[in-house]
């Protein structure tokens, strides 16, 4: 049943798997920063405060607390793709689809950059979009 006439594992569990073991390590690594949370909000509910009712008030009074969380759960989900890809697949990173030199890959970061700082700077120059909070504070909600 998990296997076809090669002796391979089928695609269908193949996903299957995939797709658990993705979900279960994004929110164990997502876990450090909500614990972070639960102790930031922790003394304002000690002392009797009401603090932040809901985790998206929490969240946004705590930015750096969310970017971990979030981080932390895309690191995870890279990283078991890794390991999956790696012991059940049995492959190399070139094999899957990762060819070219760093030098490459930091030139097209660098392009991507580049061309997405250019488009800002025209819409914002010819007006078409408008700032609602200064660069040196963006909002994290």
């Amino acid at each position: 049943m998990l296997k076809n006439e090669s002796g391979q594992i089928r695609a269908g569990w193949l996903v299957l798997l995939a797709f658990v073991a993705l979900i279960i390590v994004q929110q164990l690594f997502s876990l450090p920063g909500a614990l972070l949370l639960i102790f930031a909000e922790a003394p304002s509910l000690i002392n009797g405060e009401t603090g932040s009712a809901d985790i998206v008030s929490a969240l946004d009074t705590h930015p750096w607390i969310f970017l971990l969380m979030q981080g932390g759960g895309s690191a995870g989900g890279i990283l078991i793709t890794y390991l999956l890809w790696r012991f059940i697949n049995k492959g190399t990173i070139k094999q899957m689809g990762f060819r070219g030199s760093l030098k490459d890959l930091s030139f097209g970061l660098l392009l991507g950059a580049i061309s997405i700082t250019v488009i800002f700077i025209l819409l914002f120059a010819t007006g078409s979009v408008t700032l609602l909070n200064p660069l040196s504070v963006p909002p994290f909600s």
